[in-house]
């Protein structure tokens, strides 16, 4: 499920492109600076929480992060937690010393409806004239096949 290649202004083609695991969004987008660097560092822990808490099944990565961009200043994420309280995931994430004050602009949703709403929005052109965009969508639960 590799992410396809980049268009000439630095952006994903539109749709959603899902990924397996982060090291498919890390090919397409690699740790130059610094900055990217302590970014990619963040997203790989805040993976490993909420995989081992349980806190999502579903996450959309959108954001400057997933442009050609060197040196992003944030990533912006949207986490399906169907019949989790958003307050409650929050202070697990603050718990394990995850950073969702500056480096992981996060929303969370309870519902496919609002995750779906959030990815539009992921993929609307913010400048006047831009185009629209992809969004990178990872699932954060496995299936066992035949459960």
């Amino acid at each position: 499920m590799a992410l396809p290649p980049l268009r000439t202004d630095g952006t994903l083609p539109p749709g959603l492109h899902q990924i397996a695991n982060l090291n498919e969004l890390f090919v397409v987008f690699p740790a130059g600076a610094a900055q990217r660097q302590s970014l990619d560092a963040e997203l790989r822990r805040f993976v490993d929480v909420v995989q081992r808490r349980g806190l999502g099944v579903l996450l959309g990565i959108d954001g400057s992060y997933t442009t050609g961009k060197a040196a992003p200043h944030d990533i912006d994420l949207v986490m399906l937690s169907p019949g989790l309280v958003a307050s409650t995931i929050e202070q697990q994430l603050q718990a394990e010393g995850i950073d969702i004050a500056q480096a992981l602009d996060l929303w969370i949703e309870a519902t496919q409806i609002g995750f779906d709403g959030w990815v539009q929005f992921f993929s609307t052109p913010r400048q006047r004239g831009g185009s629209t965009r992809g969004v990178v969508l990872l699932p954060l639960t496995t299936i066992t096949p035949g459960a």
